[in-house]
């Protein structure tokens, strides 16, 4: 069962979370979207999400179809993606 948006709010999330993970929880939250929501909006599974919250994936390493979704999820532009990853 899909947690509740309340339970994803960027408060509730580890102060270590990547910085792209918290604009996305925190996007998730405005939108009511629980974090698996979120996931089937950027078209990757929740245990990547994960990965990526946890440290085991770095975001600086996401693919550039990944850093598309996330900047379409966000309504930022691509660039903004990148620079919040600070990946070169």
């Amino acid at each position: 069962m899909n947690a509740t948006p309340q339970a994803n709010h960027p408060d509730k999330a580890l102060t270590s979370d990547p910085r792209l993970v918290h604009l996305l929880l925190a996007k998730a939250f405005i939108n009511g979207h629980s974090v698996h929501e979120m996931c089937d909006h950027l078209k990757v599974t929740f245990g990547f999400f994960n990965q990526l919250r946890n440290g085991i994936r770095k975001t600086e390493d996401i693919s550039d179809e990944f850093a598309e979704a996330v900047a379409g999820y966000l309504g930022v532009p691509f660039g903004v993606v990148v620079a919040a990853v600070k990946r070169s």
